[in-house]
C-alpha cells in the first residue's frame, strides 16, 4: 500500500530532483540512525512526501550534506535532514509494522517483519502517543469492516484516509487543513491499491472492496474519476497552506507523480 504518492521527473528540474532525492535519502538515513541499517528497506515515497511537505510548511533548520552510503557506496548523494525526519522515520516504521501485520493475518507471511518492527514500537509510542492511538483505533476499524466484507468504497476509502490524517496532522497551528490533506491522501491511496490488487484479489479470494463492480464496463473510468475528485480536493487544501519551500516539486507530486502509477495499469490492462 506504498509508493503511490511519487515524484515525476517528466515535471521536475535537474535541480528539483536533486532537492527530492535530499530529502528521500535524508529520510533513509534518519532510519539507520535511530533503528538501524536492516530498516532502511522500508523507506518509501509516500513518507518521503510528508517530509517534504511538513519541512516545506515548517521550515525548520536544516542540513544539507553530500555522503555515500550502502546504496551508494561510489558516489555521494545529497542529504536533507531537520527535526522533523525523526518523527517521518518513526512514521514508517509504525506503518510498514502494522501491514506486515496485515500480511500476517492475511497470508500468513511477514512474521519476522511484523516481530523485529514490533520491537520498535514501544518507544515510538511513547514518543506520539495520540497519533498511534489514532492509527491503531483507524486499522483496527479497517480491519472489522474488511471483515464483514465491506463494499462501501467511500466507508473504507475514509477509514484509511481517517489514518494518513491523523499522521499528517504535524502541525498544531494547521491541524485541520493538514489532516484533511492527509486524509484524502490516504483515501487516494486506499483506492489506488484496491485498484492496484484487483486482478490478484480475485485470484487469490482476498479482500478488495471492487471485486462486487470488477464486471462494470465504465469501472476503469469510474476508479479514475474517484481518485481525481479525492486529488482535487487535496490540491485545493494543499493550496490554502503558507509552503514557499518545496511548493514546486510537492505540486509536481501532486498534480502529476500520484498518476505514475494509475498509467502504468492502464497500459499494462490495455
Amino acid at each position: 500500500m506504498f509508493g503511490y504518492i511519487q515524484p515525476s521527473k517528466r515535471v521536475m528540474s535537474e535541480d528539483e530532483q536533486t532537492c527530492y532525492r535530499g530529502y528521500y535519502c535524508g529520510l533513509c538515513h534518519k532510519l539507520k540512525d535511530d533503528y538501524g541499517l536492516s530498516f532502511t528497506p522500508f523507506h518509501n515515497n509516500d513518507l518521503t512526501f510528508l517530509y517534504l511537505l511538513l519541512s516545506g510548511l515548517e521550515e525548520p533548520d536544516e542540513q544539507v550534506t553530500t555522503e555515500r552510503c550502502v546504496i551508494h557506496p561510489l558516489r555521494k548523494v545529497p542529504l536533507t535532514r531537520n527535526e522533523i525526519s525523526s518523527y517521518c522515520a518513526a512514521m514508517t516504521i509504525t506503518l510498514s509494522y502494522y501491514k506486515a501485520l496485515d500480511d500476517v493475518k492475511d497470508e500468513g507471511k511477514h512474521k519476522k517483519n511484523a516481530k523485529r518492527l514490533g520491537r520498535l514500537m514501544p518507544a515510538i509510542r511513547e514518543a506520539y502517543p495520540d497519533t498511534i492511538q489514532a492509527i491503531e483505533d483507524g486499522l483496527d476499524h479497517i480491519s472489522a469492516l474488511e471483515d464483514e466484507e465491506c463494499t462501501d468504497l467511500d466507508t473504507m476509502t475514509k477509514a484509511f484516509g481517517q489514518v494518513f490524517g491523523a499522521i499528517t496532522a504535524y502541525d498544531d497551528a494547521w491541524h485541520d487543513e493538514l489532516f484533511t490533506l492527509g486524509d484524502m491522501l490516504g483515501r487516494f491511496i486506499y483506492l489506488m491499491d484496491a485498484w492496484d490488487d484487483l486482478a490478484d484479489d480475485v485470484k487469490s479470494g482476498a479482500y478488495n472492496p471492487l471485486k462486487p463492480i470488477r464486471d462494470r464496463e465504465d469501472l476503469e473510468t469510474y476508479v479514475e474519476s474517484l481518485l481525481e475528485m479525492m486529488m482535487a480536493e487535496a490540491v485545493a487544501v494543499f493550496e490554502t497552506l503558507p509552503v514557499l519551500t518545496n511548493a514546486s516539486i510537492i505540486r509536481g507530486i501532486l498534480y502529476s507523480g500520484v498518476w505514475a502509477r494509475f498509467e502504468a495499469l492502464r497500459k499494462d490492462r490495455q
